[in-house]
């Protein structure tokens, strides 16, 4: 199975040589690597030029990472395409583990997997994806099987080898939660629909809905073992630096386009998704008090009545009460403090993933 490796970058040639060595150093060998220069400013097309013909360089006016996947995805060739932004690094077996799981299991569609974060101050943290969640997470919890890596493979099994691999359909958990780091994630292009492809023009979460795209008619697998670098650097242009009510806005856009004009799963799970819109809605109105937009605070409270969800009606009327005060903005900031320092003791949460803004 040809694997195509497709690289967005902007204004990154400090770091996409390092991304496009780890692409092209991988044991299973890329049949090509794409990287889409999204307007770039800098010398990132010398950076990428110095590989020569083994690596495709195309170049667009600057139109956001979704477009630029979108990019590399028209012109990639291979059966399974490989996704990689360019300031993470692979592992050198990610691509021969993932391309093994979609040969042994022919009804996954989208593989992915653990990974660790790379701070800037050298700091290394294992299982990246944890850090996601308030609460402690077990994998197994989202899929419906779970076996290994090495009886998948069915050769020799050395110690690297011995590690979970979940799988099952992801979709319905897909609502609540975003699990996939877009760096680990390898596609079946047999199992993409010409609709599947990444959001352009939003601010955030592009990658989530093309991965809730997919969900909805393929199963998903997790390799619980780390193949990727995430590197947790503060060095901008950061897609993630998006304010905090840019990013609610998007999640519930997102929820609205996927799981709400799904006629099969809101028949199934209307109450989910209700509850997925209202939650989506409340982190509206709490963020717009916050950035002191009380016009769209009002606007997402009515909407949230509107649903007939009395989930989380304290925090509603807190909101509301914000919204109509002078220096409302303020007096929520102080009735969260307690909140969020109650959230520190528990929760890992790091600052700039693509996590749940209404939870």
């Amino acid at each position: 199975m040809d694997v195509s490796v497709v690289i967005p970058t902007y204004n990154r040639a400090s770091m996409v040589g390092d991304a496009i060595e780890s692409a092209l150093a991988q044991t299973y060998a890329p049949l090509e690597v794409i990287v889409v220069d999204d307007g770039s400013t800098d010398d990132t097309e010398g950076a990428v030029r110095q590989f020569g013909p083994r690596v495709r360089y195309v170049r667009q006016e600057n139109s956001g990472v979704g477009a630029a996947r979108n990019a590399g995805l028209a012109v990639a060739r291979g059966e399974a395409i490989a996704f990689l932004d360019s300031d993470d690094l692979w592992l050198p077996r990610k691509n021969e583990w993932q391309i093994t799981v979609l040969e042994k299991m022919p009804e996954v569609g989208l593989v992915y997997s653990e990974f660790d974060i790379l701070k800037d101050d050298g700091t290394r943290l294992s299982q990246g994806s944890r850090t996601w969640f308030a609460e402690p997470t077990n994998p197994a919890d989202f899929f419906a099987r779970t076996t290994t890596y090495a009886g998948l493979s069915g050769g020799p099994s050395p110690a690297w080898a011995d590690f979970p691999v979940h799988a099952g359909p992801l979709y319905r958990t897909l609502l609540d939660e975003a699990l996939i780091l877009t760096s680990t994630v390898i596609v079946r292009r047999a199992a993409m629909r010409p609709t599947d492809r990444f959001t352009e023009r939003v601010t955030i979460f592009e990658d989530w809905e093309f991965f809730a795209r997919m969900a909805q008619t393929c199963d998903t697998a997790f390799l619980d073992v780390t193949t990727t670098v995430n590197r947790g650097h503060q060095q901008s242009p950061r897609v993630t630096d998006c304010s905090h009510l840019a990013r609610a806005e998007c999640y519930l856009a997102m929820v609205q386009r996927i799981w709400g004009a799904d006629p099969e799963f809101t028949r199934d799970h209307a109450d989910r998704v209700r509850r997925a819109a209202a939650h989506a809605l409340l982190a509206v109105s709490r963020e717009a008090i916050l950035a002191c937009r009380m016009d769209v605070a009002r606007v997402a409270l009515a909407r949230w009545r509107g649903l007939g969800n009395a989930s989380r009606a304290g925090w509603a009327r807190l909101y509301a009460g914000c919204a109509a005060l002078p220096g409302g903005g303020r007096l929520l900031r102080q009735a969260l403090r307690g909140r969020t320092a109650w959230r520190l003791l528990t929760a890992s949460r790091r600052r700039g993933y693509s996590v749940n803004p209404a939870a």
